[in-house]
């Protein structure tokens, strides 16, 4: 299927759920399948399961890389989303390891340095994503944009052609100024997945470094020259760090750190989720009207809350403590389990915690009643097992395929901490594996290492356990305090319809 007969279907299949569409986005991936955003108001007490069946209906057979479908207040946290463009398998970026080693070996040919790369590829990502009428090159380019760009290869051709024309960083940065001239005011040039493709060994990691040095430097320069043109660069703070350049001072206080540094930021997600669903709200304003203390007071849609209103709602969610007295606070143990090696934090990983809480609880209001708070804490250890497994796959499937090995290692290992004797060998694996957050460092120095340790986030999904802790777990719900008890009325109980699904329904 094409572009627009992917857009027809999907609106089609929205029309006759009686749902209606804010926003649709779809995009060819630059390598194989596709992919699509869906913002509807509608999808608000309807779980992800739910919306996929109505959305995808008929479109089983498709390879989806990115699927998002959303609510409006959901679109506000879930960061930058693809553009709604009938694109055509534009290489526009090389992820293949070789790919680079090929640039790099091309580069030492011709005597050109990984500033002549860059600039290439940004007049490539111009010429072929512009909307408009395209500035045209310096003629001594044309015989190079006459030839086909459809695969990998044919890209690496075309830097090729072009670092072998006479004055080619000339020629890039002239072409470079005419889309700047074109474009609009504040027109971002967005450079993300530095962290991938290059590889985990040394001489990859050397080639990288050297790769973003030039990358940030030639930034550093064209921001006198360029008028409309404004640069966003993603880029992991370790592998920033390990940077050194010329003027790399420059860059101190226009930079941001993205990360979830708050736990009550953190939660906000998802206490903000949770208000989007009427019956839940509801819920909480019945409360607050009935103990007129401000415990949960938010205004119409705006959920601007205070730190201790995010914890109330979290409260009634899931309760304060996991088995009540002074066990541990149901917040910071996610906070802990969801956290990787490097103690950053993932609102994915959260957000997949909740849902398949959800499914849990949902089946065990069948057999088990729970009436303290809408999910029982027991459903949170439950389903960090799953929670694990996608994390892992999404990192190792996804990202980092090449630590493939050293999970298998790590599976026959058994159990965190372990002697870094026990996987040598394995040298530039571990590396990259404390770079992306894999492992820590247990006991030792980062340059002498005695003991590893895997977070709790990939520990299950890898099948870990901590050391002297058995694999089995086994919770009462018996004495439980959970914090704010949610009452029962002598009515039919409203099932709280949650954004990540509908849990139970209880009569009298």
């Amino acid at each position: 299927m094409n572009y627009l007969e992917i857009k027809d279907k999907i609106e089609q299949n929205m029309l006759a759920a009686h749902l209606k569409i804010e926003d649709l986005r779809i995009q060819q991936d630059e390598y194989t399948g596709w992919r699509i955003v869906v913002i509807s108001s509608d999808f608000a007490e309807k779980a992800h399961s739910e919306r996929q069946k109505i959305v995808l209906n008929g479109l089983e057979s498709l390879t989806i890389q990115w699927l998002d479908l959303l609510t409006p207040q959901e679109q506000e946290w879930a960061g930058s989303l693809p553009l709604d463009a009938p694109l055509e398998n534009l290489p526009l970026w090389p992820e293949a390891l070789e790919s680079f080693k090929e640039i790099d070996r091309q580069l030492e040919v011709h005597q050109k340095s990984w500033r002549e790369f860059w600039l290439i590829q940004m007049c490539l990502a111009c010429y072929l994503s512009w909307s408009e009428e395209k500035p045209r090159p310096n003629e001594a380019l044309d015989d190079v944009l006459s030839s086909p760009l459809k695969t990998e290869l044919d890209l690496i051709n075309w830097i090729e052609n072009l670092l072998q024309k006479p004055k080619c960083g000339l020629l890039m940065k002239d072409w470079l100024m005419g889309f700047d001239q074109a474009a609009s005011d504040r027109t971002f040039l967005l450079i993300d997945g530095l962290d991938t493709g290059f590889g985990s060994g040394k001489l990859e990691q050397a080639i990288r470094t050297k790769s973003i040095a030039n990358l940030l430097s030639l930034i550093n320069d064209l921001e006198y020259d360029l008028t409309h043109f404004k640069f966003k660069v993603m880029l992991r703070e370790d592998i920033w760090r390990r940077l050194r350049f010329e003027n790399k001072s420059h860059f101190f206080g226009r930079s941001v750190t993205l990360q979830w540094s708050e736990s009550v930021d953190f939660f906000k997600v998802i206490a903000k989720t949770a208000l989007q669903a009427n019956t839940f709200k509801l819920l909480v304003q019945s409360l607050e009207e009935q103990h007129s203390q401000g415990r949960f007071l938010f205004h119409s849609d705006d959920f601007n809350l205070t730190e201790q209103q995010v914890w109330n709602i979290w409260n009634l969610l899931v309760g304060e403590r996991m088995r009540g007295g002074k066990s541990a606070f149901t917040r910071n143990w996610v906070w802990k389990r969801i956290a990787d090696g490097s103690n950053n934090h993932s609102p994915r990983a959260l957000l997949q915690l909740f849902a398949q809480a959800k499914d849990w609880e949902r089946g065990e209001q069948e057999k088990n009643s729970y009436g303290k708070t809408v999910i029982r804490p027991k459903a949170l250890i439950v389903s960090l097992e799953e929670v694990s497994r996608q994390s892992l796959d999404a990192l190792i499937q996804e990202e980092f395929p090449n630590l493939g090995n050293l999970v298998e290692c790590l599976r026959q290992i058994g159990r965190s901490p372990f002697k870094a004797n026990e996987v040598e060998g394995l040298e530039d694996e571990l590396s990259l594996a404390i770079e992306v957050g894999l492992l820590s460092v247990y006991e030792g120095t980062n340059d002498e290492v005695e003991r590893y340790k895997v977070p709790d986030l990939y520990l299950s999904g890898i099948g870990m356990t901590r050391k002297g802790q058995a694999r089995a777990i086994s919770l009462n719900d018996r004495g439980f305090n959970m914090g704010s008890r949610v009452q029962k009325s002598s009515k039919i109980r409203d099932y709280f319809a949650l954004p990540w699904g509908k849990i139970y329904q209880e009569s009298k």
